[in-house]
């Protein structure tokens, strides 16, 4: 059954709409306060921050990627490499997932805890920021100091 053409395609056209609604999700998220909510429901469902669930496997997995140097945490490069290994439409979906995880790795998590909680002063925020981009690039660095350690224990 899974090796029917059909059932592949499905399945990728499948992953590929969830991917792309939960980057968009995460386009919203990461620019909150100067998106308004959408006043379409077909757009706030599409856009709904449910989304990003999917990115507690694909992060994960994106980052193994770049620690084994498989993949880059530049969209370009990423979409470059893929699409001339395996086509295309594979260097979209590879450059959207990096772009996705991108901003989760970067920038999301600071974000969403700096909205949580408004009545911090400034220099809280610059620090949580900072700690965020930094502890983002350590993890993208390829042959990064985590799995370093991983392979050591």
């Amino acid at each position: 059954m899974w090796d029917s053409p059909i059932v592949k395609l499905l399945v990728v056209l499948l992953l590929s709409t969830v991917l792309y609604l939960a980057t968009l999700a995460s386009i919203r998220l990461a620019f909150a306060p100067s998106l308004k909510a959408p006043s379409s429901a077909l757009w706030r469902r599409l856009s709904s921050p449910w989304w990003c669930l999917a990115f507690v496997l694909e992060v994960p997995i994106l980052v193994g990627e770049f620690a084994r140097g498989e993949s880059s945490p530049l969209p370009w490069a990423t979409f470059a490499m893929e699409a001339s290994r395996n086509g295309i439409y594979s260097g979209i979906f590879a450059a959207i997932a990096v772009i996705g995880a991108d901003l989760w790795l970067l920038w999301i998590p600071a974000h969403y805890a700096i909205l949580r909680n408004p009545g911090r002063d400034d220099q809280w925020k610059w620090m949580l920021r900072g700690l965020n981009l930094v502890g983002g690039l350590l993890i993208m660095m390829p042959n990064n100091p985590v799995y370093w350690l991983i392979d050591h224990l």
